[in-house]
């Protein structure tokens, strides 16, 4: 009923903008039957569906202050807020409710309305008459159920697996499901795509934003991805006991490495993407690839659309504009030294920074734009913005002060004002949100055209990319290497990436090759943080760390920068330590969902 109720809202809106509105039913005549005769209204439904999906990160994430790409250890939030990088230990526990806990996934709701969607169109005396739009939804919902379920395996390890519509009026041993195994479950997410790769096979979809057979495809090679490492460097272990206890772990890495790699080639063979590179500079493309919608830009697999009207808008760009293009909360996540430093210069040379090279009040700390920042791997302008950044025809600045020789040859610091020589003309410093905590800024995805007035109302349109070609590729390239060695057709990928990029080619496929790839290609496209959980490294990475942000003074008379890290390790004001302890590979289940289902057991450690 409570579904029905909803589905009737939707109506109400397509109603109230129909030419002739008399002509349809009576809303409080619509049944369940007319629902799913209707191919409009079956629509409505599947765009609710797609919405709960959250493809994107959930709105409560942003509320604490969180986000994938702080939690994965390459940036912080703005303000004095730990919560993004303590939320193992402050929010994350069984105890906090469920509507609110971070990261929470657990949705059942949403499950039984796919599975009442599965039932509906497959059923035998279904009023639906066209089998070709039939067959195309009943794709969708297996892809849907397979996301949802991917979403809380790789969150919880072995959940229950309900796949039809429950009755209340059924027994307890029927409504009270346990949980499978880890294993299991991404067994089932396999056939779900299975079987939504068959049914949408060889259909012309040219709806942007609904899933295709590729996408099927692509969620098969990424979740197999995901269920191979975590056999590869997972360990197998129960939780609970008796009747209720279930598995966690993956017993045959191979198996899923396979998959995967399969499901990949697929797409690479027989898909028509390929690779964004339709601007020259290097840079500019990278950058434009987040921007190209639909037709535009061939490497998309499948992307969660956005309009920047109504309801339909989002607020990356409210967070994550510069802060002198924002009345507020501008320059929200400062990115740290690590992250910079995963993306090497073009001649080969690691962009590692090393503190010792950084040191405040040196003389010889002195670098020009050239050697630290335009010399690195095209992506990187990309994906941060930083000291002289263009944009919005106007320059960003992200120093906390400048030195300038006076009329005696005097070495001065100035932070207000402009510093200027008749010719040149620099302000003495940066807007303060974009200086401080770090000077360096995440820039992929934000739009530099949104005008204020959507800034400020939330109201993005730059869509998420959810599945891409080039992740494909970094996908096959780690399978492969698992199962086939250092060569073929795993390098050959693994390259074609960087060669986009601008990159020299690696003569060898290694673990480490394959990761930072995937680290400086997919940053903050929320892979990053599931990477660390899935390789089983979050600990060695995360757990009691401190990072270093980067601030800078400019040197007026020589063009230069003085370049230090800030916070470096030391516990001071709201650097505190991160935690990620070895229990949270797998996330608690909130005490109330517990409560609810006596056949659940919890994870180990919590």
């Amino acid at each position: 009923m409570k579904k029905i109720i909803y589905t009737i809202l939707l109506i109400n809106f397509l109603i109230a903008g129909c030419e002739d509105p008399l002509d349809k039913e009576p809303l409080n005549l619509i049944s369940e039957d007319g629902v799913w005769k209707d191919e409009t209204l079956i629509d409505l439904y599947f765009a609710d569906l797609y919405s709960r999906c959250e493809f994107f990160l959930a709105p409560r994430v942003a509320n604490f202050g969180m986000s994938e790409a702080v939690n994965s250890g390459f940036c912080r939030t703005w303000g004095p807020w730990p919560q993004g990088y303590q939320h193992t230990s402050r929010v994350l526990t069984a105890d906090q409710s469920s509507t609110y806990a971070v990261f929470h996934c657990w949705d059942y709701e949403l499950v039984r309305d796919i599975n009442d969607a599965i039932e509906k169109l497959e059923d035998e005396s279904s009023l639906l008459e066209g089998e070709d739009f039939k067959n195309a939804r009943l794709g969708e919902a297996y892809f849907l159920r397979a996301w949802i379920y991917f979403k809380m395996v790789k969150t919880y390890g072995g959940v229950p697996l309900i796949k039809r519509v429950q009755s209340l009026d059924e027994p307890d041993e029927d409504l009270f499901v346990p949980r499978s195994s880890e294993e299991e479950c991404y067994d089932s997410i396999a056939e779900d795509c299975d079987t939504a790769r068959e049914l949408l096979e060889g259909r012309n979809l040219t709806e942007y934003g609904r899933a295709t057979e590729w996408a099927a495809l692509a969620l098969k090679s990424r979740a197999m991805l995901y269920a191979g490492s975590i056999g590869e460097f997972g360990e197998v272990q129960t939780t609970g006991s008796g009747e209720y206890a279930t598995t966690l772990g993956i017993t045959n890495a191979n198996k899923y490495w396979q998959l995967s790699l399969e499901a990949s080639k697929e797409i690479i063979e027989d898909g028509s993407y390929r690779l964004y590179e339709e601007n020259s500079d290097l840079s500019d493309n990278f950058e434009q690839l987040f921007q190209a919608e639909g037709a535009d830009n061939p490497e998309v697999i499948f992307a969660e659309r956005y309009d920047g009207l109504g309801s339909r808008g989002h607020d990356w760009d409210l967070w994550l504009q510069p802060d002198e293009f924002r009345n507020g909360y501008g320059s929200f996540l400062k990115c740290f030294t690590n992250a910079l430093g995963k993306f090497d210069f073009k001649d080969g040379r690691s962009g590692i920074l090393n503190s010792d090279n950084f040191v405040k009040g040196d003389p010889s700390n002195l670098h020009s734009l050239d050697d630290f920042w335009n010399s690195r791997d095209p992506r990187a302008q990309a994906t941060f913005y930083f000291a002289e950044t263009p944009w919005k025809g106007s320059t960003i600045y992200t120093h906390a002060g400048t030195y300038k020789l006076d009329e005696n040859e005097e070495r001065q610091y100035i932070t207000s004002g402009d510093v200027t020589d008749g010719i040149r003309t620099v302000p003495a410093q940066g807007a303060s949100r974009d200086l401080s905590r770090s000077a360096l800024h995440v820039k992929k995805r934000i739009t530099e055209n949104l005008d204020l007035t959507q800034i400020n109302a939330g109201l993005g349109y730059s869509d998420f990319i959810v599945f891409r070609l080039a992740e494909i590729y970094l996908n096959y390239a780690e399978a492969y290497f698992y199962t086939s060695g250092s060569g073929g057709d795993g390098l050959k990928y693994l390259n074609m990436v960087r060669e986009r990029a601008g990159m020299p080619a690696r003569s060898e496929l290694t673990q480490d090759n394959i990761r930072q790839e995937r680290d400086v290609e997919l940053m903050f496209e929320g892979h990053r943080y599931w990477d660390l959980r899935r390789w089983r490294t979050a600990v060695d990475e995360l757990n009691g760390k401190k990072f270093a942000g980067i601030e800078m003074r400019y040197d007026f008379d020589e063009d230069k920068y003085e370049i230090y890290f800030i916070n470096n390790g030391a516990n001071e004001g709201d650097n505190a330590d991160r935690i990620f302890l070895s229990n949270n590979y797998y996330y608690p289940i909130q005490t109330d969902i517990l409560n609810e289902n006596y056949a659940l057991v919890q994870n180990p450690g919590y």
